[in-house]
């Protein structure tokens, strides 16, 4: 089965369909959806992407900390598109916690925040 981005459909496990749904109702592979995704953070500044804690530490270079830092990843939905980041844990007055999330793309530093321990949602935007 040939995709609208004219690729098969990406390799996937049974609960989902190799492919992605544009607005306008193309269906795109899983690395077309990375592209697509890069494309909106180069021409917007913004992206929704998901938060992925791989290690808590409280220590930064040796010395104690203030909050809890992490190494982490962000990714699109599909998981085709991974950038690597650093994240302070914080207090938030609502959801009780808030990931302060910095990285770099395309040479430019951007920002993001997760509220709270429910979500993976994370919302990014490039720094000015």
């Amino acid at each position: 089965m040939k995709l609208d981005c004219g690729h098969e459909p990406s390799p996937h496990e049974t609960f989902t369909t190799g492919y992605g749904i544009t607005p306008d109702g193309r269906k795109i592979c899983y690395t077309c959806c990375a592209e697509q995704d890069k494309e909106q953070m180069r021409k917007m500044g913004k992206a929704t992407l998901y938060l992925k804690i791989k290690r808590y530490d409280s220590t930064i270079l040796g010395q104690k900390a203030k909050g809890i830092y992490c190494k982490a990843e962000l990714t699109n939905w599909p998981g085709s598109f991974v950038i690597p980041c650093f994240v302070h844990m914080g207090r938030h007055n609502i959801a009780g916690k808030q990931y302060n999330v910095r990285f770099e793309f395309e040479g430019k530093s951007w920002r993001g925040i997760q509220c709270g321990d429910n979500t993976e949602l994370c919302h990014c935007r490039r720094n000015k």
